[in-house]
């Protein structure tokens, strides 16, 4: 990279975020920043940086489970799917934090993705009384990444019991719910 033909650095996500603060001076020689998407954004992030400014990314889960109830009264369990990322567990630990409030209307089980026969054994547990919430995007823990569209067809491949997102381009590319959903 050369530092001088580079004026306006984007950045996006949690993990390339601290890459650009952590070589910013060597790669970008304190030209400002622009981010998007990061999770659970605070002030404090850019505390001794100037220059940093973007858009943070924070859904509301607590929206989307009022709605699960809504549209489906019978819920008694929640299947949170997830990958392995740094995004996957900043987006579990919100949804824990919301979760107590509901534990007298249903159960939540974990589904950490690791491979497409796992999730395919974990979800045939999935009975009519099961909606499941893809928290983040599947990755396998070797380094191998799904897209939005592979995600939500293994997902689908897996069960037949309602999927929700919180997140407006997965509802957009796929035939999955939402309800809070951010852009």
């Amino acid at each position: 990279i050369n530092a001088s033909t580079i004026k306006l650095p984007s950045v996006s996500d949690d993990n390339a975020f601290a890459f650009a603060k952590k070589n910013r001076s060597r790669l970008f020689h304190n030209t400002p920043i622009i981010f998007c998407g990061l999770n659970n954004y605070s002030p404090s992030a850019l505390q001794g940086f100037t220059g940093i400014t973007g858009v943070a990314e924070a859904f509301e889960p607590r929206n989307t489970l009022d709605l699960i109830l809504n549209l489906f009264p019978n819920t008694e369990r929640l299947i949170l799917v997830a990958g392995t990322t740094v995004t996957a567990g900043i987006n579990l630990k919100k949804l824990h934090n919301e979760l107590p409030a509901y534990s007298k209307r249903f159960l939540h089980k974990e589904v950490i993705f690791s491979s497409r026969s796992q999730l395919q054994e974990e979800l045939q547990l999935a009975n009519d009384n099961t909606v499941i919430i893809l928290v983040s995007m599947l990755n396998e823990p070797g380094g191998h990444y799904y897209t939005v569209e592979d995600s939500i067809k293994m997902l689908k491949q897996a069960t037949s019991r309602p999927i929700f997102t919180f997140w407006d381009f997965v509802i957009a590319k796929t035939p999955v719910l939402g309800g809070n959903v951010i852009s």
